[in-house]
C-alpha cells in the first residue's frame, strides 16, 4: 500500500514562503486557522463551503452549482468546476483572486472557522465502496475491500466518516442558519427539491429550468462529457472518475462480516439511524 494521497499538491516556493511567514500570526489566533491551514489568503465572511466527506457526492454537486451559475447553454467540464466552484487542494490561485460571492471545494472541516457551509453526506457503506474503488484506481491501495474497511487507508487524511459528519452536525446545532445539509440520495431521488434548496442556500437564481438541470446533471450525462472532455482523474488513471453513481450499492459488496465489522461502532449505527438509513444485519443463510 502506497502512502500517497492523489489530494496532496504540489505547493508553490512562493506559498510556501507565505504559509511560514503566516505560522505564528495562525497559532496565536491573529490570523483565519483554517485558511491558513488549506493554504489559502484568507476567508471571506460571504464565503460558502462545500464541504463533504470524501466520496460521498461533493463533485456532483459542484456541477449543479455550476449550471446553476453558468447556465445551461453548454456543457460544463470538470476543467470550468474549477473557475465556478474551485477546489481548494487544487486551485488555490484561483480562489486567491476571487474577491467575493465565492463558493470553495473542500473535505476538511472546520465548523468554528467558515461562515457557511453546503455539508453534502452519503451512507457511509456507499462511501467505503465508492473510497475504495477511488483508492485502487490511484493504487493507493492494494488490498481487497474487507482489508480496506479494516485498514487506515481512508481516514489518514480527513479523518474518520463518523467524526466528519459529527462536526457537521454540530455545526447545524450551533448555527443552524449557517448550514444547508443534503444527502446524496435527496439529490438522486428528488433531484428538483435539493437542487432548489442549493440555490437558495447559495443566493442563486432559481430562474431556471430544473428539468435541463436534471438531465445536465445525470450521471451517465456527466460520465458522457468526462469521456468527451476529459478529467484529473481520468488523465492520472485512465479510469472515470463518474464511476457508477449508485445509491445502495454496498448491499452487493460488504459481506456480513463486513457489515457487522462496521455495526461494532454504535455510535456510526446512531448516526446512520439520525441521517436516515437502514441498519439492520443481513439473515444468514
Amino acid at each position: 500500500m502506497s502512502n500517497s494521497s492523489p489530494h496532496k499538491t504540489a505547493i508553490s516556493k512562493k506559498r510556501l514562503f507565505k504559509q511560514y511567514l503566516r505560522l505564528v500570526p495562525a497559532k496565536l489566533g491573529l490570523i483565519n486557522r483554517a485558511a491558513y491551514e488549506l493554504q489559502i489568503d484568507k476567508i471571506n465572511s460571504d464565503d460558502i463551503f462545500l464541504v463533504s466527506y470524501p466520496r460521498s457526492g461533493n463533485t456532483w454537486v459542484r456541477f449543479v452549482i455550476t449550471y446553476l451559475r453558468a447556465g445551461l447553454q453548454k456543457d460544463i467540464t470538470f476543467h470550468d468546476l474549477e473557475y465556478y466552484v474551485p477546489d481548494v487542494y487544487h486551485s488555490k490561485d484561483i480562489i486567491d483572486s476571487q474577491k467575493t460571492n465565492r463558493i470553495i471545494k473542500a473535505h476538511h472541516i472546520y465548523p468554528e472557522h467558515y461562515p457557511r457551509m453546503l455539508y453534502v453526506y452519503r451512507d457511509l457503506r456507499d462511501v467505503l465502496v465508492s473510497f475504495y474503488n477511488y483508492a485502487a484506481a490511484y493504487k493507493s491501495f492494494t488490498g481487497n475491500f474487507s482489508d480496506f474497511i479494516r485498514s487506515e487507508a481512508f481516514v489518514s487524511t480527513f479523518g474518520s466518516w463518523k467524526e466528519h459528519v459529527k462536526a457537521a452536525l454540530a455545526f447545524k446545532d450551533h448555527k443552524p442558519d449557517k448550514i444547508l445539509m443534503v444527502s446524496y440520495e435527496q439529490l438522486k431521488f428528488d433531484f428538483k427539491a435539493t437542487a432548489l434548496k442549493i440555490a437558495r442556500f447559495c443566493g442563486l437564481s432559481t430562474d431556471i429550468d430544473m428539468g435541463l438541470l436534471e438531465q445536465k446533471t445525470m450521471f451517465e450525462k456527466l460520465k458522457e462529457d468526462e469521456n468527451k472532455y476529459g478529467s484529473r482523474f481520468k488523465n492520472n488513471t485512465n479510469k472515470n472518475f463518474m464511476r457508477e453513481g449508485k445509491a445502495g450499492a454496498w448491499k452487493d459488496t460488504l459481506s456480513p462480516a463486513d457489515l457487522a465489522y462496521i455495526y461494532q461502532d454504535k455510535e456510526v449505527v446512531e448516526l446512520l439511524k439520525t441521517l436516515g438509513y437502514e441498519t439492520d444485519l443481513p439473515q444468514q443463510a
